[in-house]
């Protein structure tokens, strides 16, 4: 861009003349912003006065909001009881319990826990895995209700959780 100043005339010694604009960053990355002036000088025509800017301007890309617990995360609880006996019922409840990596091994499965009436009950401990999955099983009490709470946390420390309630069958 340039611009005609010459309608402001002529600058004395030790006068100054400032020219603000705005730009535009259009592209990500180091932005080089370069401005030139020149002029003759008032007292003597046939000096010339220059004087240089640079200005660079890094751009940084947008960043992306995290990622979503179902778009990276899924959790999966299945719930069985079977009961048997007549007057001293007993049940065995079976807890099939999945957690996979959805984005192919960017963001694999580091823990899975299970809550069984808000008490922990099972921990994997650390993991590095795209899939974890696991079968469960304990006795109780016919009739008993549960509780149950799945939660996986990945290596972004991102948390799926997901609950199942049950009540073990009477005879």
């Amino acid at each position: 861009m340039r611009w005609g100043l010459s309608e402001l005339g002529p600058l004395s010694p030790g006068q100054f003349l400032t020219i603000e604009y705005d730009a535009i960053a259009l592209e990500t990355g180091p932005n080089i912003n370069k401005a030139t002036a020149g002029g003759h000088c008032s007292y003597d025509y046939s000096t010339i006065v220059v004087d240089a800017d640079l200005a660079i301007v890094l751009v940084h890309a947008e960043e992306s909001p995290p990622p979503t617990p179902e778009d990276v995360l899924q959790v999966e609880i299945e719930v069985e009881a079977e009961s048997s006996g007549g007057l001293e019922c007993q049940s065995f409840v079976t807890v099939w319990i999945t957690a996979r990596d959805l984005t192919g091994g960017d963001y694999p499965v580091e823990h899975v826990n299970l809550a069984i009436n808000g008490l922990p009950w099972f921990d994997s401990g650390p993991l590095s895995t795209m899939v974890f999955s696991k079968t469960l099983g304990f006795d109780a009490n016919c009739g008993q209700p549960f509780d149950f709470v799945l939660t996986a946390v990945n290596s972004v420390g991102v948390h799926a959780t997901t609950a199942q309630t049950m009540t073990t069958p009477l005879p």
